[in-house]
């Protein structure tokens, strides 16, 4: 896990300690980096800077990336040579976070591995900088990322984001961690009948793509195929993205649960229904857990080719980006355009009811 900014350190170190992974702390903000204590930290562009931040200037934390670069790899191979991938953890808005484009390139020159990035997306009310910081950052990083997966912070917190941050930091490192732990096994009892590893992870993320997770405690009710389905379908509807997951070119999932449950059957039936609703190329497998009185389900899209959500807030980004008009407005008129579209559908479908009506009474 490499976490760049504030926001991005705070969740890849929580993410780490989730799942089990090494993490690197960079930013340059050096109240952020003492206050969360991580022995891998570093503090970047100190000479320019003096440890005080960005101020959300995109263009000064590319630069501090292209001349720390190299402190960087030198930093990741102190602590670990073998790792599977590289997680790098930002906020898009942010001028550190938005920055890490510079980052990554540079990772995928060092390393054969793939390089994802975990981004937090702003609210559609933040002020036009960070709106006009996601524009240009994501662009940027979804061309040099092997994957990206943008979190609608602004979804998941069902209100003001600043208010809700630890909630949306649990769901985050609920979903993720997950599907970082996908291959790490420590025990014979964690191998279910049908086991995944970390190149079945590879093999799936490639572009934009997302998660979910969806649970139900089990009590005194077996866990049925039935039950795998709904929870399937659960996670697929609540997603850290919303998006149109039939747009997805490839999915993977996972079933945790009772080992009776997981022998028998697993995920199967969550295989089966995302083949026959969403995408046809779905890897699937199962994890046993030890006196779990719940099942879990978790599902990775990827390859993802609509999210409103997300061309959404790209076209705000845009509108306060160039000027045209000020972000408030840019998102007034979008609630318009989306409001008149809808009028539309509904007129159009009353005048097929019509049509419809006075057909049949012409048969008659």
């Amino acid at each position: 896990m490499v976490g760049a900014g504030r926001a991005g350190c705070i969740i890849a170190l929580k993410l780490a300690r989730a799942s089990g992974c090494e993490a690197v702390l960079l930013d340059t903000d050096e109240l952020t980096l003492r206050a969360l204590g991580h022995r891998h930290s570093l503090l970047l562009g100190e000479k320019l800077l003096d440890g005080n931040g960005t101020g959300r200037d995109i263009s000064t934390g590319r630069e501090v990336f292209e001349g720390e670069r190299y402190r960087v790899v030198e930093l990741i191979d102190g602590i670990r040579k073998i790792f599977d991938c590289l997680f790098v953890v930002s906020a898009y808005g942010g001028g550190t976070g938005g920055g890490v484009d510079v980052l990554i390139d540079e990772l995928k020159r060092s390393y054969s591995e793939p390089v994802y990035h975990l981004g937090i997306l702003p609210e559609e009310h933040a002020e036009p900088r960070v709106l006009a910081n996601f524009a240009e950052s994501f662009r940027r990083i979804a061309e040099v990322s092997d994957a990206v997966f943008p979190v609608d912070a602004g979804g998941l917190s069902r209100g003001r984001v600043q208010a809700q941050l630890k909630a949306i930091n649990r769901r985050v490192v609920e979903c993720f961690s997950r599907l970082l732990r996908i291959g790490d096994y420590s025990s014979p009892e964690e191998l279910g009948s049908r086991v995944l590893g970390a190149r079945d992870v590879i093999n799936t993320l490639s572009g934009v793509s997302t998660v979910g997770l969806a649970e139900r405690e089990l009590g005194r009710n077996a866990p049925t195929p039935e039950l795998v389905v709904e929870l399937t379908r659960e996670a697929s509807e609540e997603t850290v993205l919303p998006c149109r997951v039939e747009s997805a070119s490839r999915a993977l999932v996972v079933v945790y649960g009772p080992r009776r449950y997981t022998d028998f059957v697993g995920s199967i039936p969550a295989r089966l229904w995302i083949e026959e609703n969403v995408c046809a190329e779905v890897r699937g497998g199962d994890v046993p857990v030890r006196r779990a009185e719940s099942v879990e389900v978790m599902v990775a899209y990827s390859g993802i080719g609509e999210s409103e959500r997300l061309r959404y807030l790209y076209a705000l980004g845009r509108g306060a980006a160039e000027g045209r008009l000020p972000a408030a407005e840019v998102l007034e008129r979008l609630r318009m355009i989306e409001a008149k579209a809808e009028e539309l559908v509904s007129m159009a479908r009353e005048v097929a009811e019509v049509l419809e009506r006075e057909d049949d009474k012409a048969k008659g």
